[in-house]
Order: C-alpha cells, then structure tokens, then sequence
C-alpha cells in the first residue's frame, strides 16, 4: 500500500505542477489579448489620425498630440508583449513618426519645431529610437542632421 500511496502522492504533485503551468499560460495569453486588443485600436486611431492630416492644408505642432500620445501608449503595450517573447502585426510606430514628419514639412513647420516637439512629447529615448534620420533628411534635407542630433544630446 505504501508504494501505492507514494506513487498517488507523486502523480498529484505532478498534476498540481501541470495544472499551475497550464494556469500562467492561460494568464500570459489573456494578457497578450488585452495588450494586442489595445495595439490594434491605436493602429485603427493612428490611421485615422493620419489620413486626417493629409486632408489638412496647414495645421500646427498641436494636431499630432493625440497621435504622439497614441504612439507612446502603443509603444509601451509592445514593450509587454515582446517582453512576453510574443509577436505584434502591428503598424510600424517609426512610419507613423515618417508620416507626422512629412506632413510637418507639407505644413510648412520649421525642422527645428517639429523636431522639439516631438522631442518633448516622444522623449529622448523614444524619439532617439522611433524617429528614422532617412525620414528627416528626405523632408528637411540632410543639413537639418547636426540640429536633430544636438537636441538629442541636451541635457534637460
């Protein structure tokens, strides 16, 4: 009986063990969700939010604060789910940015601006890593360069 009961008390144990993997993995997924339910609804508003400012003849730094602020929640909801080792098919944050700055330069928004703007609104680390210096040079020239680079490295 002895062997019995060691072999029952075994088998629990790994039943408990299962049934505890099985219950993070059920967590992890119901939290992928949420955050991927979240990326793709500020995907569908950061697509509104651009095809509406292509729309717009002129309009200032202020039109793109809700983009900004989108893109900067987006961003931190993809930060959970890659540190959940998990894919996104999600729209690129850095074209969304390319978008902001094209329409900027269309809008006749001095460089110095719209780079100050999204400086303050991104913050260095995430303008540092989100806006592409090819979407820069291709809308305000190359020369803009050393002034995107220098309000990077001030210090606040």
């Amino acid at each position: 009986m002895d062997i019995i009961e060691k072999r029952v008390q075994e088998l629990s144990e790994r039943v408990a063990e299962i049934d505890k993997k099985f219950e993070n993995t059920v967590r992890r997924l119901q939290e992928y969700i949420v955050s991927l339910g979240l990326v793709v609804s500020d995907d569908a508003l950061l697509l509104a939010d651009i095809n509406w400012f292509w729309n717009q003849h002129q309009g200032t730094t202020e039109y793109f604060d809700h983009t900004i602020e989108t893109v900067k929640r987006k961003e931190s909801e993809l930060e959970k789910i890659f540190a959940m080792k998990l894919e996104c098919p999600c729209l690129d944050s850095k074209a969304t940015l390319g978008n902001v700055i094209e329409i900027a330069r269309r809008w006749q928004i001095p460089f110095e601006q719209i780079a100050s703007y999204l400086i303050e609104k991104l913050g260095k680390k995430l303008a540092r890593e989100l806006v592409k210096r090819e979407d820069i040079m291709k809308n305000y020239g190359k020369e803009v360069l050393p002034i995107w680079k220098s309000l990077l490295e001030e210090t606040s």
